[in-house]
């Protein structure tokens, strides 16, 4: 179960670059009883904004992000093999925040609602799962280390699903976006290229290739309008590709080791990147300049999320800590 975080584990600190344009303080901290020493893997908010998941070891918990109460636990232990753990590493709410789809090391999906019962389990990946994501229309993409993007009709029932595959190149997923229309979907790969699909199509072909990282890109979301794509490196920079050109056109220095996730905000205004480096960062997205730090965790971040209506964003890390900050525009700058 959850519960209150002590004073120490309260700590936090922003540092302005300027004058303060957005208002960032920490509401929540969660925790999870025996997830002392487990890093948090993934943290996404449900569509409504009415809840807030984090994945761990075997388990994926949900809270209530207005009381901060934990709704439920979804048990990921694998029954006969009680010594080996099962790392929830991706996980995402259905598009009518009922039920939530989570992928683990066991190479299986699991959609299940609150009350743990499974609707349905998923196979086929042969490697863990690392990304998942609903397309507007409710279909289930997942990304694997097996070198697929899997594309789920869960609405129709169909069990076979349309296969992404870049063919002979080893190399796995390690995250996808999925455009606000869901006509497209991007997805990184570990050769250190993202490659954009068109899912319109039958039998999807990538339609675009973003190559020039030194190292693999653990991190992509798109832009609010669709137009641009941003992402994060293990180069420890941060870029946006204008996807008409396929060039970068900003690009977001100053983590001082891994940027492992990005997200923006709802207006695309503001880009917020997680690192090794134990802080977030906030950067205008249309200078790439920083705007501000946040610290609080007590190692790396490895996953942010921000609610739909803007006004919180959560983090987790390798800590154990998910942690929930509180964002307003400042006074100053209305």
């Amino acid at each position: 179960m959850s519960r209150p975080a002590t004073s120490d584990l309260n700590s936090w600190t922003v540092e302005y670059n300027g004058p303060p344009r957005l208002d960032i303080s920490l509401h929540k901290v969660f925790l999870t009883e025996g997830q002392d020493t487990t890093a948090v893997s993934i943290v996404k908010f449900s569509p409504d904004g009415k809840y807030l998941a984090a994945g761990l070891t075997n388990v994926a918990v949900i809270w209530d992000v207005a009381s901060g109460e934990q709704v439920c636990t979804l048990d990921h232990a694998q029954p006969n093999q009680l010594t080996t753990d099962n790392y929830v590493r991706a996980l995402c709410f259905s598009p009518d925040s009922t039920s939530l789809a989570t992928g683990a090391e066991d190479t299986l999906i699991r959609e299940k609602t609150y009350k743990r019962r499974i609707y349905t389990t998923l196979t086929g990946h042969e490697l863990e799962v690392y990304t998942l994501l609903y397309t507007p229309e409710g279909l289930l993409a997942s990304g694997s280390g097996d070198e697929t993007i899997r594309i789920w009709d869960l609405p129709s029932n169909n069990p076979h699903p349309r296969i992404l595959s870049v063919g002979a190149l080893p190399s796995g997923v390690t995250c996808i976006a999925i455009s606000p229309d869901g006509r497209h979907l991007a997805g990184s790969y570990l050769d250190n290229a993202v490659r954009i699909w068109d899912l319109t199509t039958t039998n999807p072909v990538p339609v675009q290739e973003l190559k020039g990282y030194d190292e693999p890109v653990y991190g992509l979301v798109f832009s609010p309008d669709g137009r641009g794509l941003f992402t994060t490196s293990l180069d420890k920079m941060a870029s946006h590709w204008d996807l008409t050109s396929g060039e970068v056109s900003v690009t977001f220095e100053g983590h001082t080791d891994f940027a492992i996730c990005c997200t923006t905000s709802p207006d695309g205004l503001w880009l917020f990147t997680s690192s090794k480096d134990e802080t977030i960062k906030v950067w205008d997205t249309s200078s790439g300049e920083v705007q501000a730090t946040i610290q609080g965790h007590r190692s790396s971040v490895i996953s942010l999320d921000v609610i739909s209506s803007g006004e919180y964003l959560a983090s987790g890390g390798r800590d154990a800590m998910t942690r929930l900050w509180k964002l307003k525009p400042s006074l100053a700058a209305v």
